[in-house]
C-alpha cells in the first residue's frame, strides 16, 4: 500500500480478514479552511501558538472534522517557494490529522524561518506546535509507563 493508507488500532485490525485495517488519508474539501470569514474567525479569536518557523492559530469549528487554513506572505519568497511551503504544510497535515482532536478550525501562518527546510523538519515543526496547542490525541492503545525501580 502505497503513502495514502495508515494501519489503524488494534481492534480495528480484528476486522479486516488479513488483520491489518486501513484508513485512506486524504485531505479533502470539507477540511479545508476555504472562506474569509473563517480565517478572520480564527485568527480574532483563536489561540496563537507560535515557533521559529510556525506560527499556529486554533479555534473551535463549527464544522464536524478538524480544517485547516494556510497562509504565506511574500516575504517568504517567490510564488514557486511559497507553493512548496504550503504543499509541505498541508501534507504534514494530511499525514498526521488522524492524532487530531476533533471539532478545531487550525491556521498555519508561515514564518521566514520556514524557508528551505525539508518535509521532515517542516512536520516535526507542526506536531510540535499542535502538542503544544493541545491537538494531538493520546494514542488509546499506548502502553502504560512503568515507574523507575527503586532499589
Amino acid at each position: 500500500m502505497g503513502p495514502r493508507y495508515i494501519e489503524t488500532q488494534e481492534a480495528e485490525r480484528k476486522k479486516t480478514p488479513g488483520g491489518v485495517a486501513v484508513r485512506k488519508l486524504t485531505f479533502s474539501r470539507s477540511e479545508r479552511l476555504r472562506r474569509s470569514a473563517d480565517f478572520d474567525r480564527v485568527y480574532s479569536e483563536g489561540k496563537r501558538v507560535a515557533s521559529p518557523a510556525l506560527i499556529l492559530f486554533l479555534g473551535p469549528s463549527p464544522a464536524e472534522n478538524t480544517r485547516l487554513g494556510v497562509s504565506v506572505s511574500k516575504r517568504i519568497g517567490g510564488a514557486v517557494t511559497r507553493n512548496r511551503v504550503k504543499r509541505l504544510l498541508r501534507e504534514a497535515f494530511r499525514l498526521n490529522k488522524h492524532r487530531l482532536k476533533k471539532k478545531y478550525d487550525i491556521l498555519l501562518v508561515a514564518r521566514a524561518g520556514v524557508r528551505g527546510l525539508n518535509f521532515h523538519r517542516v512536520e516535526a515543526a507542526v506536531l510540535d506546535l499542535f502538542r503544544r496547542g493541545g491537538l494531538l490525541v493520546e494514542r488509546q492503545n499506548s502502553p502504560p509507563e512503568n515507574p523507575p525501580a527503586s532499589s
